[in-house]
């Protein structure tokens, strides 16, 4: 056996980690569309960073994030529903970078609202937990009025 491969220990924790990052994703899409503030929060470090290309946003801090999406969010989308796809994921020890597709649905307005977002994610385990610290989102495509209105911010994905 060569010298790089890992012990069984180190792959079921590698495993283990990948599964506990996986949820952390899930949760934090599935308690944005239940409205839980507090527990959506709960998925992201303190100094979380989310950024979000289409329309130049940069929020720094769980203190910048929480009143967004309370009076920005869900203030004004009747309904959402993320669906997360093609969720990839790197362990490096007690960090771990990953990417994923999201298609989305809502309602703001009364009018309806589709979107494919690339999200680009770093997380961090702190206290046995493993929270996302990066969100960067890219618009693949939007239909609805809160489309953003720059077509050259569009992910296009081409060579």
């Amino acid at each position: 056996m060569s010298e790089n491969v890992n012990t069984i220990e180190e792959r079921i924790a590698k495993i283990e980690d990948e599964l506990a990052i996986r949820k952390t994703v899930y949760n934090y899409a599935f308690r944005q569309d239940q409205r839980n503030i507090d527990a959506f929060l709960e998925t992201l470090t303190d100094d979380i960073l989310f950024t979000f290309r289409g329309w130049a946003l940069e929020l720094r801090g769980k203190k910048e994030l929480k009143p967004y999406f309370l009076e920005q969010i869900f203030a004004t989308h009747e309904y959402h529903m993320h669906q997360i796809t093609n969720l990839n994921i790197q362990v490096n020890g007690e960090s771990a970078d990953g990417d994923a597709y999201l298609l989305v649905q809502s309602s703001c307005g009364g009018e309806p609202q589709e979107a494919g977002i690339r999200y680009m994610f770093r997380f961090r385990k702190e206290n046995m937990q493993w929270r996302i610290s990066e969100i960067h989102c890219e618009v693949t495509f939007w239909n609805g009025s809160l489309a953003p209105e720059d077509e050259n911010i569009y992910e296009r994905f081409t060579a």
